[in-house]
């Protein structure tokens, strides 16, 4: 079940030029939509190479953190 999102891009994904882009950007209407959290890490001028640098760090980020969520439940498995 999805309820965390990661949105990376350039001015559109930020929301520039809206009123609000804090509470208007398609990230945060998307994430309200369907109840999810968002990290919107949309940056004006944001770069492709930016974009692919950004997405690369934070899954790999997510990757460690699966691995040590998952031997935390092997070790909890294994005390019971």
């Amino acid at each position: 079940m999805i309820n965390k999102v990661l949105t990376v891009g350039c001015s559109f994904t930020y929301g520039d030029e809206l009123k609000t882009p804090t509470s208007q950007a398609w990230p945060i209407l998307l994430a309200n939509k369907n109840n999810w959290e968002v990290n919107n890490l949309g940056k004006c001028g944001g770069s492709n190479d930016r974009i692919q640098q950004l997405m690369a760090q934070s899954m790999e980020a997510s990757r460690k953190l699966n691995e040590i969520m998952q031997r935390a439940i092997d070790v909890n498995e294994a005390t019971k």
